[in-house]
């Protein structure tokens, strides 16, 4: 059979494809893919989004598109088997097939539009895999919390609010039945440490934890882990904090975060490619592109996305050329800073007193409004064991800072330097 050819997308307006899962339960998975578009943010078809992980780049796996073979990893697969309905099509919207992965341009062009995307799905499909039997088991019972939630005006209910303990303990018919070990196993899916499911789930007006064969509200998922009494990490937690339900609505959340906080939120997330790790958050909130100016380009180096993602924690996007005073570090190189600025200055300091980069340490002293005292106390330091490559042109700098710094705090300068 050959093999599925994408016709271009028209990149200059908010064209997006589609995917129609043909109808069936047995054999051969068929789908045809379609070109749409959205008129301020309003789709011309309902459909439904999926959020789930590749699985790796292999792709043992084939489906038809259009009538040609369509190499996809097992994951996808999987996911297309326990959602392909019996009884009628299914429209949905699935990375994978709905973007030409090996056109640069369109993938940035998409990126761009995924907040949109996800916004404007019915619903989001979070596919988490194949379950055990202990898992599916935990699903049941979730389910049975999310029917009784049906039956009660708990909407505005907070996470901690005593009444879901009250309405899970009405519901045990085996107290002694434990689930715990598989909540963390669920947790420990792969999904929640994918990078791009942040903007996926932040942006559903509603979604669905899909694991084999069971499926759950998201707003069902986060209360049986409250009412189990279940501890996530730290980053875990951060993921359900901004899952549709009672943790988004009343979780910091709603204190509209800004991207050096989100980017320290998820810093343990995981991307194949380093640069989705700066640019799978730039969907999370409708205003980050336009407050940082940051847009996805894939034709952008690692280096370079990191050098705007440096500019942008420290709050310097306004300064001309301020990515010419910055190392040329990797991605896991700033993830290990924690991508923080009281965190990031230290050692941008240290990397200019190393390369003697005097444009670099300007940079450094105008970003973080270095007082007098630890100018002096650096010049102090330098002067007792010169370092770097030119010490000198680093003593310069701080020099000419101290002496700003000095007029600002209105403290005579001369003084300082005998002190």
């Amino acid at each position: 059979m050959d093999r599925f050819v994408y016709e271009p997308l028209d990149l200059d307006n908010t064209t997006v494809r589609l995917v129609r899962l043909q109808k069936g339960d047995i054999g051969a998975i068929h789908c045809e893919v379609f070109h749409t578009f959205f008129l301020d943010e309003e789709a011309f078809f309902e459909y439904e989004a999926l959020s789930y992980t590749w699985g790796g780049s292999e792709q043992p796996c084939s489906i038809t598109l259009n009538g040609k073979g369509m190499p996809v990893t097992e994951n996808l697969f999987l996911a297309l088997r326990h959602l392909r309905d019996p009884k009628q099509d299914r429209i949905l919207w699935i990375d994978a097939l709905c973007i030409d992965q090996r056109n640069d341009k369109e993938r940035g062009h998409q990126v761009r539009q995924m907040p949109v995307i996800y916004r404007s799905a019915i619903r989001v499909i979070i596919w988490l895999g194949q379950a055990t039997a202990a898992e599916e088991f935990a699903m049941r019972r979730m389910r049975r919390l999310e029917n009784a939630m049906k039956r009660h005006a708990c909407n505005n209910w907070t996470i901690s609010d005593r009444r879901w303990s009250v309405m899970w303990e009405d519901l045990q018919e085996d107290p002694s039945l434990d689930q715990e070990e598989a909540l963390y196993s669920l947790l420990n899916r792969s999904w929640f440490k994918r990078v791009w499911i942040i903007q996926e789930v932040t942006n559903a007006r509603a979604a669905r934890v899909h694991c084999g064969t069971e499926t759950v509200s998201a707003r069902a998922f986060c209360v049986m882990l409250s009412v189990a009494k279940v501890v996530p990490t730290p980053h875990c937690q951060s993921i359900l904090d901004v899952m549709p339900g009672p943790t988004r609505q009343h979780s910091w959340w709603n204190e509209k975060p800004n991207m050096p906080t989100l980017l320290y939120k998820f810093r343990e997330c995981q991307a194949s490619d380093p640069r989705d790790h700066v640019y799978g958050l730039l969907g999370v909130s409708p205003s980050l592109c336009d407050t940082t100016g940051l847009t996805a380009n894939y034709e952008k180096s690692e280096i370079e996305v990191v050098q705007d993602a440096i500019v942008l924690i420290l709050g310097t996007h306004h300064l001309r050329d301020a990515r010419l005073c910055l190392p040329e570090w990797t991605m896991s190189q700033l993830l290990y800073y924690e991508n923080r600025k009281e965190t990031l200055i230290p050692q941008l300091f240290q990397w200019a007193v190393i390369e003697g980069n005097a444009a670099s340490m300007d940079y450094v002293l105008h970003t973080s409004m270095m007082d007098v005292d630890t100018i002096l106390w650096h010049i102090s330091k330098l002067q007792e064991r010169p370092h770097g490559k030119d010490p000198q042109a680093v003593l310069a700098v701080l020099q000419s800072h101290l002496a700003s710094a000095a007029r600002s705090s209105k403290r005579p300068l001369d003084r300082l330097l005998l002190a």
